[in-house]
């Protein structure tokens, strides 16, 4: 073969190895991709007399872990809790997603129930209450001295109440995860146990994070927005490991 043909045809052989070499654009895998597009949004529910200023670390923390996050303006969650209800649907329907995490503090978790409970039946995915009262608490507790002074909120919040007692009755749906997150040292739901949830994932912060002294609004902040953003986080709710503990 001539020389300046053999030179041709070897640079022709280059040129196309490059190409070769070249890969192919290829779809990221399963755990490469953004999973987070997956994920239903969550509404966050303040509590008695609470604004949605009291929920901002609760959405940081899931924001952080790539959540959408709406937060009900409960107008101070002074109000009968059944309206508070109506305000979390008009929320939910305001997403535009057919299914929704909730989450709710105090007051706020009983809110959430009688939604998920109701109007929302279909639409919870997963619901964590956080410091609730489900059976009631006193009001000493409340630090209400006069029954005249207690809400209409407040009255369904004490042991005993209708409202209580029809939740009770009504029981924890099995279509949706149900987790509860308390503190032994919470001083506002009296007993402490009184926010344990019959059918829901129990999780005393204590248990998880040692000898922790949160008071009621302790649970606003650390470590329980990195709780909260555990018990979300997955095909299922599981109790979070100590590692939630340390995060912040």
């Amino acid at each position: 073969m001539p020389l300046r043909l053999l030179v041709v045809v070897t640079l022709l052989g280059v040129l196309a190895a490059c190409g070769d070499d070249d890969p192919a654009p290829t779809e990221p895998t399963p755990t490469e991709q953004d999973t987070s597009a997956a994920q239903p949004p969550v509404v966050l529910v303040p509590g008695l007399g609470g604004s949605p200023t009291d929920m901002a670390l609760i959405a940081n923390a899931l924001e952080d872990d790539g959540r959408t996050t709406v937060t009900v303006d409960n107008q101070g969650g002074t109000a009968d809790l059944r309206e508070q209800a109506a305000l979390v649907d008009e929320a939910v329907r305001g997403t535009g997603a057919e299914e929704v995490d909730v989450v709710g503090f105090s007051a706020g978790g009983i809110v959430a129930r009688l939604w998920a409970t109701g109007d929302g039946a279909d639409a919870v995915r997963r619901l964590v209450t956080i410091g609730a009262p489900h059976h009631g608490t006193t009001l000493e507790a409340l630090e209400v001295s006069d029954p005249a002074d207690c809400t209409d909120a407040c009255a369904q919040l004490l042991a005993g109440s209708d409202l209580l007692e029809e939740l009770d009755a009504t029981g924890v749906p099995a279509d949706a995860d149900w987790v509860s997150i308390w503190s032994d040292s919470d001083g506002v739901v009296d007993p402490a146990e009184s926010a344990r949830l019959d059918g829901a994932l129990d999780v005393n912060v204590q248990a998880v994070c040692g000898d922790l002294e949160l008071r009621h609004l302790d649970l606003l902040g650390h470590p329980v927005p990195d709780l909260v953003a555990a018990v979300l986080d997955g095909e299922e709710a599981v109790v979070p490991d100590a590692s939630a503990c340390d995060a912040g």
